[in-house]
């Protein structure tokens, strides 16, 4: 933990010493400006995503430990671990696309945003497929090589959760786009009610399938969220831009 802090304090203050270095003049001896509450109106619903995000990755591990044996916990953690193989794609573009919606809602270079969207959503989408293809294919192997045979009952979980994640890219990045616009409160609203709507779904799935059924629940709610998000968040932006179009 110490070493954690140290390495995250020398990052800070190398960051610090060199955007000094390269900040333009007019920038460094203008006087700032401060807009507090615009920038808590952000704030908030982007910190409320985070939390509902945060409960959506460990729901499912908090209520297996609860309704089923510390067995069936592994096992979900493993699959999960893996099948987030595939959602690597979009983790790695998601923090190249963001500032160029935000520069393009700006401009209102729609065209161009619209095709943003689509291109990201298809390389995402094709990631994602490569994984489920490729883990269908020696995922039972390479479950008995990296942890042994007791874990490869985890292969149709990883399957129904990288299926979840497939979905999760063919929807493209409404939800971000919505986000880095004025609507993000919208995206709260989203996924508050399919969060609350996921974990009264797994308790009931958890507690018939097992394990089994916290996967089930983990991929409903990513086809969920981001369906719903690619029919509503078009209302207000006014761009749709999924894998398909």
């Amino acid at each position: 933990m110490g070493l954690l802090c140290a390495a995250t304090l020398l990052s800070f203050i190398t960051g610090t010493v060199l955007l000094l270095k390269v900040l333009p003049t007019p920038l460094a001896v203008s006087k700032p400006e401060y807009k507090v509450k615009e920038w808590i109106q952000g704030v908030v619903p982007l910190t409320l995503n985070s939390v509902v995000a945060t409960v959506n990755e460990t729901g499912a591990t908090i209520l297996l430990g609860i309704l089923t044996v510390p067995e069936a916990v592994g096992l979900y953690r493993i699959a999960r671990s893996l099948a987030s193989f595939a959602q690597y794609g979009r983790q790695a573009l998601r923090y190249v696309i963001a500032p160029e919606f935000s520069r393009l809602w700006a401009t209102q270079d729609i065209g161009e945003l619209k095709q943003v969207m689509r291109w990201s959503s298809r390389v995402c989408l094709a990631i994602a497929l490569a994984a489920m293809f490729g883990f269908a294919l020696i995922g039972e192997w390479l479950l008995g090589m990296l942890y042994g045979p007791a874990f490869i009952p985890a292969y149709s979980l990883v399957l129904i959760l990288i299926f979840g994640f497939v979905c999760e890219a063919a929807c493209g990045f409404q939800g971000m786009l919505m986000t880095m616009t004025p609507f993000a409160s919208k995206v709260t609203r989203v996924l508050t009610i399919c969060t609350l709507a996921y974990l009264a779904f797994s308790i009931l799935l958890i507690s018939v399938f097992g394990v089994l059924g916290a996967a089930v629940g983990s991929a409903l709610y990513l086809v969920s969220v981001h369906s719903t998000l690619l029919l509503y968040g078009p209302i207000y932006t006014g761009v749709r831009g999924s894998a398909f179009g």
